[in-house]
């Protein structure tokens, strides 16, 4: 019976630390609302389907446009990391939603 409580205990111990690995940072919280407020004012601004030029330099605008969210203690180096790891999957998502915009 004793391992089982200790079991018990030890569960409950772990569990908080696994929430706290899986959390992400505050700033990527904000980041992601700064760069969803921001694709969604760009986008309301276009008639017409985007490029991936144009998906790209609209992507880097907004990047631009969030880095305020990001912590201070970054190195340029560091946010250049960060924006060109996202910039693939943000101009998907825009062409995205320029096509569903004009189809809808």
């Amino acid at each position: 019976m004793n391992w089982i409580s200790t079991s018990f205990a030890a569960v409950i111990a772990i569990l908080p630390l696994a929430a706290n690995v899986s959390t992400p940072l505050p700033w990527v919280v904000d980041f992601s609302q700064c760069t969803g407020a921001e694709a969604t004012k760009q986008l309301s601004r276009t008639n017409k389907p985007l490029s991936n030029s144009a998906a790209g330099v609209m992507a880097d605008e907004i990047f631009e446009a969030c880095s305020w969210t990001m912590p201070p203690e970054m190195t340029p180096h560091q946010r250049k990391s960060w924006f060109k790891s996202m910039r693939k999957d943000e101009v998907k998502r825009l062409r995205y939603h320029s096509r569903q915009k004009e189809n809808g």
